[in-house]
């Protein structure tokens, strides 16, 4: 377990670097805020995924929709 959580430590700083570089990129908003999603850290992942959703053609935002709508919402609040 230990093993895992370090991995995904090493992903969302990984992540966090990228997005600093391309503030836009979605592959790095997107993976930034599952990591922090899988971490537990509902509130930080919010903004990356709805960053994500908004630099994103169509077909994209379905897979992010799905996500929020599985989450039933972060932070309470459901997707809009």
């Amino acid at each position: 377990m230990r093993h895992l959580r370090r991995d995904q430590n090493d992903s969302a700083a990984f992540m966090e670097m990228l997005r600093q570089q391309q503030p836009d990129n979605f592959d790095a908003l997107y993976n930034l805020g599952m990591a922090l999603s899988d971490m537990g850290a509902l509130d930080t992942a919010e903004p990356h995924l709805r960053h994500a959703l908004r630099v994103t053609p169509g077909e994209v935002r379905a897979m992010i929709r799905d996500y929020f709508a599985s989450t039933q919402g972060i932070a309470g609040q459901k997707y809009q």
